[in-house]
């Protein structure tokens, strides 16, 4: 019992140390906007939209993830996103001009879609308390998000953006090393071709998020604040308060920090209470602290808006463990899948609305916005209180 004990939390220790090298990349992006905007020649909406085509193509890489999984085997999978990774990281550090990096982005958002549902598939057979591990697993992400942001910063004041963005295959290789040692191999279970398994789990798809449509709409408008954050956060910092880069990459880091305590507490609440609860106080929070950035007029007031806007975030794991705890055994992957492709495809609208209307209108009328979105998502929460996703009564008990 001790020895199984000690492997599955050292497997949680491997797939969260994957998923903390599958973010570094888009993580690295966000404190070097205003010099890659500079270097080519381009805006802050152009860089905005590539990022949205990263969050798409990684939105839309969650459907075949599963059925990938199962054909060829989780560690082969696991495998191929970090180094594709890592190879995508290189591409982007020569990226000429905006148009070879946006494609570059694009395909990357595409390969690193691949890993999230594995990761938390695998984990969810290994642990009885789901969102408490679901909570240490997103450390991975939120790790990445306190450690890159003042890292590339700090390379690129020293040399340059390129050589900042050469992090994600400087932690991708090693983190493949650890994979290939130890995860165990799967042999594959589905016989069913990806495209034969994936257009049977669209068609099923399309009725399970009738069901779930409100939840998905509020954790769609919960991503789009979070990619909106991840994409511009120290851009606006630096544009519309007058940081430096340094500083704002260190604030960035600061609210990756917290977002890491807040996600594993909010699975531990949503794990006890109405996910409701958690949920609509996360993005209570995230209206009054978005807002609060917009009028903050000193840097530290700055500062602890930004500490405050990352407690929106809390929002997500009871979502995800509630919607695992009420899948059926046998279609998890496809319905969490679908679920999640559908809610980042909205969220990743985050990046082309905040950055054109930044450009058009300037940053604190982009972050305003934010903070607007925020307020529609917690209404349609409070409207659709009754719905079993969270924890309603009012519909069918097994969906959640």
């Amino acid at each position: 019992m001790r020895s199984f004990h000690r492997q599955r939390h050292g497997l949680l220790a491997v797939y969260t140390l994957s998923y903390f090298a599958t973010r570094i990349e888009p993580l690295a992006v966000a404190p070097l906007v205003p010099e890659i905007t500079t270097s080519l020649e381009t805006t802050s909406g152009a860089v905005g939209t590539a990022m949205t085509g990263l969050w798409a193509a990684y939105a839309i890489a969650q459907l075949p993830s599963g059925i990938l999984a199962d054909r060829y085997g989780r560690r082969r999978l696991i495998l191929f996103v970090l180094l594709c990774g890592a190879l995508g990281s290189v591409l982007l550090a020569a990226a000429p001009s905006i148009l070879i990096f946006a494609v570059v982005v694009v395909l990357l958002g595409g390969s690193l879609g691949l890993y999230y549902n594995v990761g938390v598939l695998s984990l969810d057979d290994q642990f009885e308390g789901t969102g408490w591990a679901l909570g240490i697993h997103r450390i991975g992400s939120q790790a990445a998000g306190l450690v890159v942001p003042i890292v590339a910063a700090t390379i690129s004041a020293w040399y340059s953006w390129r050589i900042g963005l050469l992090l994600g295959a400087a932690v991708a290789l090693p983190v493949a090393g650890l994979a290939a040692v130890f995860v165990e191999p799967t042999r594959p279970t589905e016989p069913t071709t990806p495209a034969t398994g994936l257009l049977d789990q669209l068609r099923s798809g399309v009725g399970y998020l009738r069901r779930i449509g409100s939840i998905t709409t509020v954790a769609g408008i919960g991503e789009f604040v979070a990619l909106a954050n991840i994409t511009f956060l120290p851009t606006f910092l630096i544009r519309y308060h007058g940081f430096d880069s340094v500083l704002a990459g260190a604030v960035f880091s600061l609210y990756f920090l917290i977002v890491s305590a807040t996600h594993p507490i909010a699975g531990w609440c949503g794990d006890r209470f109405r996910p409701i609860v958690v949920v609509g106080a996360a993005l209570a929070i995230g209206v009054i602290s978005h807002s609060f950035l917009v009028v903050a007029s000193t840097r530290p007031a700055v500062i602890v808006g930004a500490a405050a806007a990352a407690l929106t975030m809390g929002f997500n794991v009871p979502l995800q463990s509630k919607l695992l705890a009420a899948s059926d055994q046998g279609d998890r992957a496809e319905s969490f899948g679908v679920f999640r492709t559908a809610y980042i495809l909205l969220g990743s609208l985050g990046g082309t609305v905040t950055g054109t209307i930044a450009d058009t209108a300037g940053w604190g009328l982009a972050y305003a916005f934010v903070s607007a979105i925020l307020l529609a998502g917690l209404a349609l929460l409070l409207i659709s209180r009754n719905s079993p996703a969270l924890g309603g009564h009012d519909a069918d008990e097994s969906v959640f």
